[in-house]
């Protein structure tokens, strides 16, 4: 597994990337495993024991902070791009909540 950080070029955004070595993920598939309890195209001996809601959880918490999270083409493997924004608009209610966890 590698984990590669960098800021987009207008300094605006962090991109992670996830990348894992496995078997690529089809296209026709990419958006569903993002949905609650829906699991990867398994080959024979290959059953993670899952549940099917890290991704759905993944995705929730980066559209949470204004983000994305998506599967991209690498020839090195499977490659979950997260996108999340430097600096994410807090509210005034967050603004307190934060505060107030202090």
């Amino acid at each position: 597994m590698v984990v590669e950080a960098h800021v987009d070029h207008s300094g605006e955004h962090v991109i992670t990337n996830i990348i894992n070595s496995g078997s690529q993920i089809p296209k026709d598939v990419r958006q569903k495993i993002f949905q609650r309890f829906v699991k990867g195209i398994t080959t024979r001996g290959s059953e993670s024991g899952g549940t099917g809601l890290g991704l759905s959880i993944a995705k929730w918490a980066a559209t949470l902070h204004g983000g994305s999270i998506h599967v991209v083409d690498d020839a090195r493997g499977v490659n979950f791009e997260i996108v999340l924004p430097m600096h994410p608009h807090l509210d005034h209610d967050d603004m307190q909540q934060l505060e107030s966890a202090e």
